[in-house]
């Protein structure tokens, strides 16, 4: 048979061509030549008459050609107000070179049949690729549109193989548009054309078609220039509105010859509608000489089912309970449904056909799931094994906060594991993490030398629960410690006292520098005296050792060594001492002053430790090398006031002495001296009368406590006796003289002495 190639004008001849097959109608078909007998018992059941295609004979007029028509379709069994089904656009020729057109019918309810639809080298002469495909008969069987009659081809580009393409017939201001877009690309055709009074496409519930063979339903139609008994590629019609309840599935092909006789090859229709309410998923079937078609509710199939094996198989990481996932897949037309298992099974799926598994296990809730980021759905071409890894994973908040304060930070990453892969959040907000490990910086971002947030407890864990997990940052600065002594000795070291991520602390210092993290805002305090210090030595600061934290620097503290002085007197009434007592820096000097009370007499300094003075002088000088003790003696005064007449003695201790007479004599001795005192007359002719004064007593003998300044007199008296005695002899010896003098006088002058 002559291969056609080249065909032209041919337009010009579709309306004869449909003029001619309107008028046939098959109700039986003859046997072709060459036909067997079993084909031929298996053709008579097509009830499809031979008219109802987009372009009944796109080959009229080229001499001494037979084309061969095969149809796969499906006729709706319900009315519609419009009709739009998606197709993928699907690159397929014939070894002749001619590709299929795949066609939205629709029988308006006035008569008037409506075809839009996607060809691919529709004509064979060229390769025209994918064309808008469109034609109109009107009521009497006639094709008016276009106006030429025959099937239509309009421009439709950009389509490329693959696309998807959205084929519809709406009614539209008393007409009916006949559209085609490219919803991949964008690109769209359409052709517009009366609606002729109808206002819906009407159904076919009692038959596959009415008497003109016209129809509301979908069909794939394709020319051959030979006999073809083989099956086409499959091609999905997928509706966008609900489904339809039921239709009718056949599939036929006859000759065309070039004189327009029409002869039958085979058809085949199921015996009545088939219904999709109980099951609107199932895809029901028809077979004929190679040829299949299948439909369920929503979708119509043309062309072969072929069997891929899918391997599948499952695993879960994390752990967890969890059911198995489910796959739904087609075969054979049919779509089912397989627990998948972890160890691997195989799955015949058609060729072509979408298989989809569940994404997510059906223990999952809003908080924990299992969860796959592999692709759960695909479309079956070639054989594949597909391993399906789950993760158990948990809805958590990466938190933390700030003790402390501070601005220069910046809010931490958080490393975790998602779906397998290590992952970095930003805290704050919730995010699905695998059941696994996770960890936050130790540092903040902004941290530096001297200043930082630093989180104390682990940074790291397992996430094993929902919820938020917070890792708490502290501010912190460095601060560098160290001490010094001032003036020698050998103390114990001092203790800083601080704050480190809230919890008190101390540390003991040392004289080279120290660097110390310490909280933002918190107090410290170094030891006030150094160890070692007691009541009268010391290692003081003259600095303040507490304070607060608040930015990076040095805290040096320096200790005095020093003495305490103690400055005493022996008697408060003694005098009065300049000096206080006080502590005193080691090696310095000081003055030890003194001054005597009336009635008293600074005697001297009774100094006790290194460097203590001890001595006379009122004045003197101590050098602190040693808690010193330096005491002001002061003696009270004893003044003894004697006449002339009146010797007085006084003894204390060795201590002998005599005050002289006629004038006031002091002596000065350690208070509580007891001072004997003794008075004595010069002449017989006096007597002592008495002591006046501090001691009043009339015996020549006393004795004195000087604890205060005392004055003492000693009186005299004269002895009257005495005086009286002497007195009396006096007369008396005067009275002798007279009388020897009388004698002597009388006796004669004569007398010589014997």
């Amino acid at each position: 048979m002559q291969t056609i190639k080249g065909v032209k004008n041919v337009r010009k001849l579709f309306a004869l061509s449909f003029a001619c097959l309107s008028l046939v109608t098959i109700t039986s078909f003859s046997p072709a030549a060459g036909q067997s007998a079993a084909q031929t018992a298996s053709q008579t059941t097509s009830r499809l008459p031979a008219a109802p295609r987009l372009a009944a004979y796109p080959f009229a007029g080229q001499p001494n050609i037979t084309m061969y028509d095969e149809q796969l379709g499906t006729s709706f069994t319900q009315n519609f107000t419009s009709l739009a089904y998606n197709i993928t656009a699907t690159a397929q020729t014939g070894t002749d070179d001619y590709g299929p057109a795949y066609l939205v019918n629709g029988l308006g309810n006035t008569g008037y049949w409506y075809q839009v639809g996607l060809s691919y080298d529709w004509d064979g002469s060229t390769a025209t690729g994918f064309q808008l495909a469109y034609e109109v008969f009107n009521s009497s069987d006639h094709s008016v549109y276009p106006a030429l009659g025959g099937g239509g081809m309009a421009p439709f580009s950009p389509v490329n193989a693959g696309d998807t393409i959205l084929l519809s017939l709406t009614f539209a201001n008393g007409n009916v548009v006949m559209q085609a877009t490219d919803q991949t690309t964008g690109a769209q055709a359409q052709k517009t054309y009366s609606a002729m009074g109808a206002t819906s496409f009407i159904g076919s519930p009692s038959a596959i078609a009415n008497s003109n063979g016209f129809f509301t339903g979908l069909m794939t139609e394709w020319y051959h220039t030979v006999p073809y008994y083989g099956d086409q590629q499959k091609e999905t019609y997928t509706t966008t509105s609900a489904g339809i309840s039921s239709a009718w599935l056949w599939m036929d092909e006859f000759s065309v010859a070039p004189n327009g006789t029409i002869g039958g090859l085979f058809g085949k229709n199921s015996p009545a509608p088939i219904s999709f309410s109980s099951n609107p998923t199932q895809l029901q079937s028809l077979t004929s000489n190679g040829a299949t078609v299948a439909e369920n509710a929503t979708q119509f199939v043309s062309g072969t089912i072929a069997l891929v094996s899918l391997t599948f198989s499952y695993s879960i990481t994390g752990g967890g309970s969890a059911p198995a996932p489910v796959l739904t897949y087609v075969t054979s037309g049919v779509q089912k449904t397989a627990t998948l298992t972890q160890s691997s099974q195989a799955i015949q799926v058609d060729n072509g056909s979408a298989w989809s598994t569940t994404s997510q296990l059906s223990s999952s809730a809003a908080t924990e799931r299992w969860q796959t980021n592999q692709a759960t759905t695909g479309t079956a071409s070639a054989p594949q094994t597909i391993s399906l890894v789950y993760y158990h994973q948990y809805l958590v908040t990466f938190a933390f906060n700030i003790t402390g304060g501070g601005t220069n930070y910046s809010a931490p990453s958080v490393n975790c594991q998602q779906f397998g892969s290590a992952a970095t959040q930003a805290a704050g907000a919730p995010v699905w993490a695998d059941a696994g490990p996770y960890s936050f910086p130790t540092l903040l971002t902004g941290s530096s030398d001297s200043e930082r947030w630093d989180a104390p407890a682990a940074t790291s864990g397992t996430i094993s629960a929902t919820g938020t997990i917070t890792t708490e940052y502290y501010h912190q600065f460095l601060t560098i410690v160290n001490y010094a002594v001032i003036d020698g000795g050998t103390p114990g070291a001092p203790t800083f006292n601080a704050t480190y991520f809230g919890t008190a602390f101390d540390r003991a210092l040392t004289t080279q520098p120290q660097n110390l993290w310490v909280d933002s805002s918190a107090s410290y305090s170094i030891d006030s005296l150094l160890p070692g210090s007691n009541a009268t030595e010391r290692w003081l600061p003259k600095a303040a050792t507490t304070g607060t934290v608040n930015a990076s620097g040095n805290i040096s503290v320096s200790y005095f060594h020093q003495y305490y002085v103690t400055f005493s007197q022996n008697s408060a009434d003694g005098g009065s001492i300049s000096s206080k007592n006080d502590w005193y820096e080691a090696g310095t000097s000081i003055q030890a002053n003194a001054s005597a009370n009336a009635g008293w007499q600074f005697e001297n300094w009774s100094g006790s430790g290194t460097g203590s003075y001890s001595g006379t002088d009122s004045s003197g000088n101590v050098t602190i090398d040693s808690p010193v003790t330096e005491t002001a003696v002061f003696y009270p005064g004893l003044t003894m006031t004697v006449s002339g007449k009146i010797s007085v003695y006084y003894t204390y201790g060795t201590v002998t002495g005599a005050v002289p007479a006629g004038a006031p004599d002091t002596i000065y001795a350690p208070v509580g001296t007891s001072v004997q005192l003794t008075a004595k007359p010069k002449s017989f002719i006096y007597s002592f009368a008495g002591w006046t004064g501090a001691v009043t007593d009339n015996k020549s003998s006393i004795a004195t406590v000087l604890d205060v300044p005392q004055n003492i007199n000693a009186d005299f008296a004269y002895n009257y006796r005495n005086i009286g005695l002497i007195a009396a002899g006096i007369i008396i010896v005067i009275a002798a003289a007279i009388i020897l003098i009388i004698r002597r006088k009388k006796k004669p002058t004569s007398i010589v002495s014997g």
